[in-house]
């Protein structure tokens, strides 16, 4: 990798987003879901899949830390007032109008003191009723500009959602029905993912426990807990193959030589797949920064834990961007393959600049930190979720890793 792609592993340093979805340039990456309704059926676990991996089941976990769940509550909550750096009024203008607004519209930005011209750029107040009457393409257009400045907290850091998450999350409040779609009004798409930045705005038509309640499912991390199936007629040894990667088949073998052989289980055994992932993963997974002493934990980001993945101890190098670059130059490889478990899946710029590095799992589930920030968790999470919390940094590829063989040894 070159300089240049070093400046920008910051980049998942800034992240606060919770949510999922986005679509980019996908390369030598497959991940297929096989269809499950041939599997044995599983009380109160919504999916299983099937693959390499053997059977899975997964569950859906809203994880959150309530102690830190809000710490950026002032940033979210103050009035809008938009920063539009090093425009004129000339190219404001063009912006407003390229957004179709309506009469209405223009006549609230007529108002007193909505309008603040600085050195460096124009400063935008809108009135409530302005930033509620905006329709998606409009919101869209405005706050994909106001996102390329770090002055706008919100929509430089929006929540962001695959398709379907905002209206799961909305309906775990409880709200009522016309009060989840007054705020579903509040949606928005920047570079094809689903965003939300109007918090401010909920103050005005929810009480604080219901503000509380929507805050809560906006900012908790989509995990999954997964487990193994085990039945008498699996291939053990196919399934310690995958999952005993690195040398570490005589750890988890003889855990699954036993669950084939417990009796009169038609629906099979299972186990959690944290018993089958290494140490370092292993005690980090639903677990945030705050919770490990020492300052390390908050500078431990994406690549430190992608490339630490098989270490114990964990290697304090990758701490150094510079050097966790080194390692990933010389250590691995791109594949044209599908992904396997331990493999590194690497998001690109457009430039060839690393944004972000998790770990393939299995299916379509990676373990990955999203940011070095104390909101964001170790988790497992799918593909689809990691990829809408850099979606903001406009990744242009995705790319598998994998260690190569001289240095795996």
């Amino acid at each position: 990798m070159t300089q240049k792609r070093l400046s920008i592993l910051a980049l998942c340093s800034c992240c606060l987003l919770l949510g999922a979805g986005a679509t980019f340039l996908v390369e030598k990456v497959s991940f297929t879901r096989t269809n499950p309704t041939a599997l044995p059926s599983v009380q109160q676990v919504p999916v299983l899949s099937k693959g390499p991996w053997g059977i899975l089941d997964e569950l859906p976990i809203p994880l959150g830390n309530q102690v830190d769940l809000f710490v950026d509550r002032p940033e979210r909550l103050r009035p809008a007032n938009w920063f539009f750096e090093h425009y004129t009024k000339g190219k404001l203008e063009k912006l407003l109008n390229s957004c179709n607004l309506t009469k209405a519209q223009w006549a609230l930005l007529q108002k007193t003191n909505v309008v603040t011209i600085a050195p460096n750029g124009i400063m935008l107040a809108p009135p409530d009723e302005f930033v509620w009457s905006l329709n998606p393409f409009a919101r869209g257009k405005l706050y994909e500009a106001l996102g390329e400045f770090a002055a706008n907290y919100t929509q430089n850091s929006p929540f962001c959602f695959a398709p379907g998450r905002f209206r799961e999350r909305m309906a775990a409040t409880g709200l009522p029905p016309d009060q989840q779609t007054r705020i579903s009004s509040l949606l928005y798409t920047n570079n094809g993912v689903l965003c939300f930045s109007d918090l401010q705005l909920l103050p005005g038509i929810l009480n604080s426990n219901e503000l509380d309640q929507v805050s809560e499912a906006l900012y908790r991390v989509p995990a999954y807990r997964l487990r193994l199936r085990v039945y008498p007629d699996s291939d053990i040894e196919a399934l310690v193959s995958y999952w005993g990667h690195s040398g570490r088949e005589k750890f988890i073998r003889p855990m699954l030589e036993s669950l084939a052989k417990v009796p009169n289980r038609t629906n099979g055994t299972s186990v959690n797949i944290s018993f089958l992932l290494p140490p370092t993963a292993r005690l980090r997974l639903f677990t945030y920064p705050n919770a490990w002493a020492g300052s390390e934990a908050e500078r431990q980001d994406c690549f430190w834990t992608a490339l630490n993945f098989f270490h114990n101890p964990p290697d304090p190098k990758y701490l150094d961007g510079r050097r966790s670059e080194e390692s990933l130059e010389l250590e691995y490889q791109p594949i044209s393959t599908g992904p396997a478990f331990g493999d590194l899946i690497v998001l690109l710029g457009k430039n060839g600049n690393g944004i972000h590095a998790c770990v393939y799992v299995a299916d379509d589930f990676v373990f990955t930190k999203n940011g070095i920030n104390k909101l964001q968790p170790w988790v497992l999470m799918k593909m689809s979720d990691m990829l809408a919390v850099f979606s903001m940094e406009k990744p242009a590829r995705v790319v598998t890793y994998r260690k190569k063989e001289s240095s795996a040894k």
